[in-house]
């Protein structure tokens, strides 16, 4: 199964809004504003998903034009929303750097990517899954985290989505394919065993058998050529 790139549609080269992107500058904000009313007024001829994109973004950048950081505004912007169409303060970011970057919303490719256990396959994302996994503490990285990790930031983001309902099963075999294990974790102390009977009986007897040897070694100097001196341990 071929690995899943993205989950976006690339932005048409024909597009006006793009010409921003063709020497890499990204729009202020108060430019993405402009651009957002301008769609808000066709909004007759958007799609639901877009019309709400335009709405959060709008909100977004108008926070950003009064000094709001990006996570601020995201967070403003995701909770002035109803609560079933509420998106992530991560996702809202994304789709912003998107417009910011593209002059253009992001377009959802849904129903025609692979579906949310098949990104098992993908090696990018298994990648990226399995960094995250290593960067926890090994107390904390449980199955539950990891399918809270997915559900709220990593598939959302990706998709746009509300939340996914990955479930934790499903994250559990995740991070089996992945190469962990479950096991008990708990502190442990290791010591080389330098104190025990035998092993301290035995460096007694190696260290007397060392000093017997080393009382029959003595130096002899002797003079060798004009003025040298060189020796021998007999």
């Amino acid at each position: 199964m071929k690995p899943m790139p993205t989950f976006f549609t690339p932005i048409g080269a024909h597009d006006a809004s793009q010409q921003s992107t063709q020497n890499n500058i990204a729009l202020s904000a108060v430019e993405c504003v402009k651009k957002l009313e301008d769609l808000y007024d066709k909004t007759q001829t958007v799609a639901g998903a877009s019309f709400l994109q335009i709405c959060v973004l709008l909100k977004f950048f108008e926070l950003r034009t009064t000094g709001s950081s990006r996570r601020q505004a995201a967070t403003i912007a995701s909770s002035g929303m109803p609560a079933k169409l509420n998106r992530h303060a991560r996702t809202i970011q994304f789709w912003a750097h998107h417009f910011e970057t593209s002059g253009a919303l992001p377009v959802f490719i849904r129903g025609k990517h692979q579906k949310t256990e098949s990104l098992m396959h993908d090696e990018n994302f298994m990648a990226k899954c399995a960094e995250w996994l290593h960067a926890q503490l090994p107390n904390e990285r449980s199955p539950q985290r990891f399918q809270r990790h997915l559900n709220m930031e990593v598939i959302p983001l990706l998709t746009g989505a509300l939340e996914a309902n990955l479930s934790e099963s499903t994250a559990r075999r995740w991070m089996q394919h992945i190469g962990y294990r479950y096991g008990l974790w708990k502190k442990n102390v290791y010591t080389d065993g330098h104190e025990r009977e035998d092993v301290t009986a035995y460096r007694e007897r190696f260290c007397k058998l060392f000093l017997s040897l080393a009382e029959d070694e003595v130096l002899l100097w002797r003079r060798h050529g004009d003025g040298g001196f060189a020796y021998s341990d007999q």
